[in-house]
């Protein structure tokens, strides 16, 4: 059997969304984000070898903070990352040895930016899917369906977290087939479910905002 010749693809950076107090959100908080930290590894590590990133702050001059206080500056990076947004569900859904360059992929760049106006963060890795806190979408669906919070109203609704659905009917789908998303993704689209969700989690717009 040939060796695998390819090169292993090593970290070079950690980036974290920052909230208003500068500390980085949790997956499924995205909403909150009021900045950006990019943290350089290689020159983290130069600094101190010891540097763990998954507990330690990172060391002066290896990072970079930016706080959304700007509204030029928002715009900008917002239209620069929208149009990158945009493109990188197009090379999603039609390259690669699964895509489909016929198929037509603009309702999906509509239905992954309507999922940004609700304060739902899709994440590319492994695909197109959503982040969130599993256990407080359970809450969340339990609330909305009006069911007590037990083991025998959980134990489904747990499953079907490690399932994929197609993402206009909810039918079970298979992981690869076109058009499927996770479950979690999918329960979040009803008003209802993410009402509860933001209720839980402090998402959504503020009354004040408003």
């Amino acid at each position: 059997m040939a060796e695998d010749t390819k090169p292993k693809k090593v970290q070079i950076a950690i980036r974290d969304w920052l909230d208003s107090d500068g500390n980085p959100l949790s997956s499924g908080d995205e909403s909150k984000v009021t900045g950006i930290r990019y943290i350089h590894l290689p020159s983290a590590l130069r600094a101190n070898d010891k540097f763990n990133p998954q507990s330690d702050p990172p060391p002066a001059g290896a990072f970079f903070d930016y706080m959304f206080v700007n509204p030029t500056s928002v715009n900008m990076l917002a239209a620069f990352g929208a149009q990158t947004l945009a493109g990188n569900v197009v090379n999603t859904v039609t390259n690669g040895p699964k895509g489909d360059k016929s198929m037509n992929p603009i309702p999906l760049i509509a239905e992954r930016f309507a999922d940004i106006d609700g304060g739902i963060w899709a994440d590319r890795e492994g695909g197109v899917g959503v982040r969130y806190d599993k256990d407080k979408l359970i809450l969340a669906v339990l609330a909305a369906k009006k069911l007590e919070d037990n083991d025998a109203n959980r134990a489904p609704l747990v499953a079907k977290l490690e399932t994929k659905v197609d993402g206009k009917t909810g039918a079970l789908a298979a992981s690869d087939a076109k058009g499927a998303i996770s479950w979690g993704a999918f329960a979040l689209r009803n008003t209802v479910v993410k009402s509860e969700y933001d209720k839980l989690t402090g998402g959504g717009v503020s009354l004040d905002a408003i």
